[in-house]
């Protein structure tokens, strides 16, 4: 019997996110259909009231509407700046008034970041996070890693850039020092990342990107460029369709996407990726989650793809219940992953209230089985290359890192791997952690 350790990106329980919002629908529906006469704010005091005002659906002179109050309420805890959001109705003379009671996240929190992967082991550092900057529901985050890694990386998110175009942006830049194991070489890389998102109506989402990415290497024979580093720009676009009912404990919706990558400079081939993901409520209490991961690149490796970028299977964001060194062998420019999961709440994501400010937690039982696959040449694409891994796991869904999981896998051949994962594992089979 063996055991590995996968993935864990887990911060500190001070990291500041949003509770999810518990709204009684039952509570509000004799208020349907009245004049709502004022909306007032109360508690947001660093976040701006216009930023509240355009999420939640609702204005002075409206009719109320139970639906729109709900989602509204989803839309608020969806920006992660609040720790408890409370709508309170109370019937006036000519109609309704509506007041939201608000708990804010701290404007600034220093923390220790850990990160263990399972190529590389455990890293460690001080971090700086707001999500809430400005009072504009943006997010920024610097970290510094060393340890197994040795990183520096700042993160930006600002959901809604302008008025009523729902404009916003997403930028990872990253500096990143560490032993390729899998590929046999010590890695210095750098990615600059930034991504302009804009909604379509309430379901639609489109993005694109131009960036940068730049990979050195301490030996010949691993780069394209002879130089022993490689230089490439990017540029790329997605669309998507995301029907969720929460973001950060979905039960129930599609999240979609397809996105298209063209990779200039030392190498030169297009990436095609087909993201589909499907949570299906089966009861309040469990949920299944059906998802698959598509990627198909252009191109010859070696030649316009360089080898360190193909993608390579096992582990826990990969096919849990496999050895990361599975990689070693089931690798390719090509990837399709497919994943099932069953949940089941064990206790419900809710604030708790730690000193002057409150945070969401929760905990999931979850039993699932991953199929995964990666070929270069039509020939290596075969069922016999296929591998499989399934197992039964715990979600403890924390502050800032989305989820925090513990698994346990097994395949076909009795071998046994526990796996540690921060956030969702279909979000991190994206990125390039192993």
């Amino acid at each position: 019997m063996r055991f590995r350790c996968g993935v864990l990106s887990l911060l500190l329980l001070i990291l500041p996110v949003a509770g999810r919002a518990l709204v009684d629908e039952s509570a509000y529906r004799p208020y349907e259909g009245k004049s709502i006469i004022s909306i007032t704010f109360t508690g947001n005091n660093s976040t701006r009231d216009f930023i509240i005002e355009r999420e939640i659906g609702l204005a002075a002179g409206d009719a109320f509407s139970t639906a729109k109050l709900v989602a509204g309420v989803q839309n608020l805890e969806n920006l992660g700046i609040f720790g408890s959001i409370v709508a309170v109705v109370e019937e006036k003379p000519g109609g309704v008034a509506l007041e939201y009671q608000f708990r804010e996240m701290p404007s600034f929190v220093p923390y220790l970041a850990f990160r263990y992967t399972e190529e590389n082991g455990f890293s460690v550092g001080p971090a700086l996070s707001s999500v809430n900057l400005f009072g504009r529901a943006i997010k920024v985050s610097v970290r510094t890693l060393f340890g197994g890694t040795t990183s520096f990386g700042l993160m930006v998110k600002y959901p809604w850039i302008t008025g009523d175009y729902h404009m916003g942006l997403d930028l990872v830049a990253n500096h990143l020092v560490r032993d390729d194991d899998l590929n046999g070489f010590e890695e210095t890389s750098d990615e600059f990342s930034p991504w302009i998102k804009r909604y379509i109506g309430e379901t639609g989402r489109v993005r694109a990107m131009a960036g940068y990415f730049r990979m050195k290497a301490e030996r010949d024979g691993v780069t394209l460029s002879p130089v022993r580093a490689d230089q490439f720009f990017l540029i790329g676009a997605a669309v998507g369709h995301d029907t969720r009912d929460s973001w950060r404990d979905p039960h129930d919706g599609w999240e979609n996407e397809i996105e298209l990558l063209g990779t200039f400079g030392d190498g030169d081939f297009a990436t095609a990726t087909v993201d589909i993901r499907r949570f299906q409520r089966v009861n309040e209490k469990h949920t299944l989650f059906v998802g698959a991961l598509t990627s198909l690149r252009s191109g010859t490796v070696g030649n316009d793809v360089p080898e360190y970028l193909q993608y390579r299977m096992g582990g826990a964001n990969s096919i849990r219940g496999q050895d990361v060194d599975l990689g070693k062998t089931l690798y390719g420019k090509n990837q399709l992953i497919t994943t099932v999961e069953y949940q089941i709440r064990v206790l419900p994501l809710k604030p708790y209230n730690f000193f002057r400010w409150a945070a969401a937690m929760g905990l999931q039982l979850a039993l699932f089985t991953d199929t995964g696959i990666a070929w270069s040449t039509s020939d290596e694409f075969s069922t016999d290359r296929t591998k499989t891994g399934f197992g039964i796991g715990l979600r403890l869904l924390v502050p800032g890192s989305e989820m925090t999981r513990f698994d346990i896998g097994f395949n076909r051949q009795g071998d046994v791997f526990f796996h540690l994962g921060g956030r969702f594992k279909w979000t991190a089979q994206r990125l390039r952690l192993r």
